[in-house]
C-alpha cells in the first residue's frame, strides 16, 4: 500500500540529489515533491512558498486526494 508523501529537497542539497527526488516520486505515485529554493540539506522550512506547499499537501490528504 502506498501512502501520501511530501518529499522536500533543498535546492542546494548535496545529499538529496534531483535524481533521488525523482526516484522517490517514481516509486510512489502518491509522492508529491517540492524544492525549497536557496536551501541546502535540510531546508529550514521558513519561506512562504514552502509553508504554503506543506499546507496544500495537508489539505489534499485531509480531503482524500
Amino acid at each position: 500500500m502506498k501512502s501520501p508523501i511530501l518529499a522536500l529537497r533543498g535546492e542546494n542539497s548535496d545529499l538529496m540529489t534531483p535524481e533521488i527526488l525523482d526516484e522517490m516520486a517514481a516509486r510512489n505515485p502518491m509522492c508529491q515533491t517540492h524544492v525549497v529554493l536557496g536551501q541546502g540539506h535540510a531546508p529550514l522550512l521558513l519561506d512562504a512558498p514552502t509553508l504554503d506547499r506543506i499546507a496544500a499537501f495537508i489539505d489534499d490528504v485531509d480531503a482524500g486526494r
